[in-house]
């Protein structure tokens, strides 16, 4: 859950038992993570800032793109604290594996939508359905943030595609809605 590579080999306590205890088995606490996020990554850091409260997002709570935005490179920027820290607890950017698909996850958004602006008027659910099914989700869900908050305009996007994007994300919402990427 924390940098959706799609491996959770681990359980992690979001809030490590040595911080809290009590939290070792609640529920809401559990997270599923990748080995290296859990076991080399976070391990049991959990920064936080003067008031106490959890610099690292929280996948199941936080959603990622409200604190970090997805450059059309698969890189990510961080648009808060919370953010900063998630990315460089995490290495999400020092992983060029993730960089990686997290780029071909985002030329695929990309492609998808220009395709579908090229042949028609609006974009439907069938156009969208492989877009479930890339290496890394957070990409269209990043595109889709992006798209509702207007950041989409400063990526490496036309502004007709950004526009048709736009125009398109009612239908982007109904077929992930329920769905936390």
């Amino acid at each position: 859950m924390y940098c959706y590579e799609s491996r959770g080999t681990d359980v992690d306590h979001f809030v490590p038992i040595a911080r809290d205890p009590a939290r070792t088995f609640e529920w809401k606490n559990h997270i599923l993570a990748c080995g290296y996020c859990n076991q080399q990554a976070k391990k049991e850091r959990f920064p936080v800032d003067l008031t106490g409260h959890p610099l690292l997002l929280d996948p199941s709570v936080d959603d990622s793109a409200d604190h970090m935005t997805l450059a059309s490179t698969g890189q990510f920027f961080d648009l808060t604290p919370q953010g900063r820290e998630t990315i460089d607890l995490l290495g999400l950017n020092a992983r060029s594996e993730l960089v990686e698909a997290r780029y071909r996850s985002w030329r695929g958004v990309i492609r998808v939508f220009e395709q579908a602006a090229r042949e028609k008027p609006t974009i439907d659910a069938d156009d969208l359905e492989d877009l479930r099914f890339l290496p890394v989700v957070d990409a269209f869900h990043h595109f889709a943030h992006d798209v509702a908050t207007d950041r989409l305009i400063h990526k490496a996007v036309a502004p007709e595609l950004a526009r048709y994007a736009l125009h398109s994300l009612p239908i982007v919402k109904s077929i992930f809605a329920g769905c936390r990427l």
